[in-house]
């Protein structure tokens, strides 16, 4: 594994990014008596975050819907949701924001369709100070029909954002970007799911519903500091969870999955700091003990130093202990 953010590829969809000029745009939107500022500045993409020296942004996923299908490795749908070659309002308005595919609500009455998105990624990141949403977006409904942007942390769902009305195909929306808009949501890092939750009403006019685009999770920190990647292997070097800890604080595991070591990241000052893992642990089945560290280091616990904005990573050995 080169890095946390090279192994999480393997379960997502990832896509290129387009450079992409636009207009510049603030205004506000009324949608269902809630107001929205929306701000367009020529960037890249909607999922590609706004670079700063103060902040720092790791990618914890991305996913563009390009592969001809939704993903149901990372999402649960319920409902009318389903691909789309995007919104079919006018010749200008054609296409998905990115590339050939996106997802749309359907257009049904009497309906709540819902597509949860499960990234359960704040186990593998550590110390950061919140979590970032971005997504692209495209409205078009009645007043009653709406769209709720909802996370689950601390055993709830709760309410993000909402969206309906004609944002879309009226001004000053309709005239960039073919009515899409970029939402950008903090989230508490405690967060491990979101979901776009479309309900819709018995008797109005349905409109052309909703389409989403280039869902991207970042995790978000100070831009000065470090990351330090921690992954484990057994004696066969497959994927082994581990538990570590920085700084004598709690342990956290490395995650794995589906035979792939997407390991654990702990966000640092640079400065020296202490890693610790046990000498042996158990995962419930079987035991492990230490061989050791990638550099051939053996010591359960060792002092690193965390360069400014950079990264840092270290692979662990364990064997099962006779």
């Amino acid at each position: 594994m080169e890095d946390l953010e090279e192994d999480s590829r393997t379960i997502r969809e990832r896509l290129g990014r387009r450079g992409l000029a636009a207009l510049a745009l603030a205004a506000i939107i009324v949608a269902s008596g809630v107001f929205y500022m929306y701000r367009v500045t020529p960037r890249k993409m909607g999922t590609q975050t706004d670079r700063t020296h103060s902040l720092r942004y790791d990618e914890a996923l991305l996913d563009g819907f390009e592969a001809g299908r939704i993903n149901l490795g990372i999402w649960n749908v319920t409902g009318a949701w389903s691909l789309s070659t995007g919104p079919r309002y006018s010749s200008s308005y054609d296409g998905c924001y990115q590339g050939s595919l996106c997802v749309w609500s359907g257009t049904v009455h009497n309906r709540e369709s819902q597509l949860v998105l499960n990234f359960s990624v704040s186990r593998t990141f550590v110390n950061y100070a919140s979590l970032l949403l971005n997504f692209s977006l495209w409205v078009d409904t009645n007043t009653n029909d709406v769209l709720y942007v909802d996370y689950f942390n601390n055993g709830n769902w709760n309410v993000a954002a909402q969206y309906s009305g004609l944002l879309s195909t009226t001004e000053p929306v309709n005239r960039t970007l073919n009515g899409w808009f970029l939402p950008q949501l903090e989230l508490p890092t405690t967060t491990t799911m979101t979901r776009f939750r479309y309900l819709t009403g018995c008797c109005e006019n349905l409109y052309r519903g909703v389409l989403i685009d280039e869902v991207g999770v970042y995790m978000v920190g100070p831009g000065s500091f470090g990351k330090v990647i921690v992954t484990g292997h057994g004696s066969d070097s497959a994927p082994l969870s581990v538990p570590v800890s920085m700084d004598d604080g709690p342990y956290f595991k490395t995650l794995t999955g589906n035979g792939f070591n997407i390991g654990l990241a702990f966000l640092a000052s640079p400065a020296k700091h202490t890693l610790t893992v046990p000498s042996v642990f158990s995962d419930g089945s079987e035991s492990y003990e230490l061989v050791s560290w990638d550099d051939g280091s053996n010591s359960s616990s060792r002092l690193v130093t965390v360069p400014t904005a950079g990264n840092l990573q270290f692979t662990l050995r364990f064997v099962p202990r006779l």
